[in-house]
């Protein structure tokens, strides 16, 4: 299921794409941090795939004060195990990946959008509310 992003002002997980967009400059992402029309959270499996990007540790430093004003969502046990579920009900049909499936997972446990540009990999998951940011033609 999609929504607008205008249609709510509440808290919502942003996936690790719309802030890889962030870091590569894309204007709309800059725009969508810059005035966000969400309470902007984040999922753990995010915060770790950001890290994961950093190739020294000026860079691991900029991530780390970039995610310091956003709420960091843990998964808990449930959570963990629907995870799992997610991986096996939506990696082959969907491409949806382990880090993507954790992602979702939050989502679902704090029961709160998830704002991704990559709806292909998670619109089939049930109960989850998808919300695109932007788009870029190109």
């Amino acid at each position: 299921m999609s929504i607008h992003l205008q249609t709510f002002r509440q808290p919502a997980v942003v996936a690790t794409d719309v802030c890889f967009d962030l870091a590569l400059g894309v204007l709309e992402a800059v725009e969508f941090f810059q005035r966000p029309p969400v309470d902007i959270r984040l999922a753990t499996a995010t915060y770790l795939e950001l890290l994961q990007g950093a190739r020294s540790p000026e860079e691991q430093r900029r991530i780390k004060r970039f995610v310091q004003p956003f709420a960091v969502l843990s998964l808990g046990p449930m959570a963990s195990s629907n995870a799992v579920q997610l991986l096996l009900q939506h990696s082959l049909p969907d491409g949806l990946t382990a880090l993507q499936a954790l992602t979702a997972a939050t989502a679902l446990a704090h029961e709160i959008p998830l704002v991704t540009r990559n709806v292909t990999a998670y619109r089939n998951i049930a109960g989850l509310q998808i919300a695109e940011p932007y788009s870029v033609d190109g």
